[in-house]
């Protein structure tokens, strides 16, 4: 292990001291480590392809949002037209929707 090594080093890591303790949570610490990559998905894993997932992600987000302000803008102007048609207004609807275009 290479906190052993780094223990009875006498040169670079001189200043560094572990006990018994240390040692066996850094073990520890590395057999979690370890088990933790087992339930992480090899494509969070796998460091060439992490940030190409990620910007792909980002861009279908930002088309997400575009597509739903869109729906909403849609759901709106359906519901103001509803609106006016009962009040047999269709003057009002034009100038509605140039105000949203």
């Amino acid at each position: 292990m290479m906190a052993n090594a780094i223990k009875e080093d006498s040169t670079v890591f001189k200043d560094i001291n572990y006990n018994k303790d240390d040692l066996k949570q850094i073990k520890l610490s590395a057999l979690v480590y370890d088990i933790g990559k087992l339930s992480i998905p090899e494509y969070i894993i796998d460091k060439s392809k992490k940030l190409e997932g990620i910007c792909g992600r980002i861009e279908f987000i930002k088309l997400r949002i575009e597509i739903i302000k869109k729906s909403l803008l849609w759901q709106l102007l359906k519901e103001r037209y509803l609106r006016m048609k009962l009040k047999k207004s269709s003057k009002s609807w034009i100038i509605i929707l140039k105000k949203c275009t």
